[in-house]
């Protein structure tokens, strides 16, 4: 599956499309992260789904859900596919609603 993510998790930064996205600090606090979500064949059963979450901090891992969440997270999200958001890091530790940055389908 590596072979056909559309991004890289490299220097500290995820990076898509040659773009690389990472998060911001002020101070040592988090204050904007990123994250993904990958939905592809569970490669010990491809019959069905996997999903593989992670991001740039505890942060990014968090928004990343939010978004699937928030927007979808039944079994009408669409198979094969990564998507890469960013949220703000509120001042009270809370992540605020993420925006998508990326979306792309997976050819497995």
């Amino acid at each position: 599956m590596a072979g056909t993510l559309p991004f890289r998790v490299l220097d500290g930064a995820i990076q898509w499309d040659g773009t690389a996205h990472s998060g911001e600090t002020d101070n040592n606090t988090v204050v904007r992260a990123c994250g993904y979500v990958v939905r592809a064949p569970n490669v010990h059963n491809p019959a069905r789904r996997a999903v593989l979450v992670g991001g740039w901090s505890t942060y990014g891992t968090i928004a990343a859900p939010r978004r699937r969440a928030e927007h979808g997270a039944g079994r009408s999200v669409t198979a094969d596919i990564a998507v890469l958001v960013e949220a703000d890091v509120l001042p009270d530790g809370h992540v605020a609603p993420p925006r998508l940055l990326h979306k792309a389908s997976l050819h497995v």
